[in-house]
């Protein structure tokens, strides 16, 4: 399952995707926002009828989501493994310059 959010324009977009990326039911405003609030949040839940619960590792989902952070100065990305609890946010207001400090 594939849930995506998106605000924009002073709205509250939503749709939602299942068996492989089939959409449930077309793109849906589903409430208001403010004018100047926008933001993508996407919710991830594996099929493990499709796919094999082994090819999921955390390690890497995490390390990629910190490099486009990195690229992407400003942006938040949070990263949630339910199962393990596990929760990582990642924002760098510095962009490249947050990574060449960190190394």
């Amino acid at each position: 399952e594939f849930e995506v959010w998106v605000k924009r324009d002073g709205k509250l977009h939503y749709q939602q995707f299942r068996n492989g990326g089939i959409p449930v039911k077309p793109l849906e405003v589903i409430g208001n926002v403010s004018e100047v609030e926008t933001g993508t949040t996407i919710k991830f839940h594996p099929d493990y009828t499709i796919m094999e619960k082994e090819n999921f590792d955390f390690d890497t989902i995490i390390d990629h989501s910190k490099q486009i952070a990195y690229l992407n100065k400003g942006l938040k990305i949070t990263v949630e493994n339910v199962e393990k609890n596990i929760i990582k946010v990642f924002c760098f207001e510095g962009g490249l310059i947050d990574y060449v400090k960190e190394l």
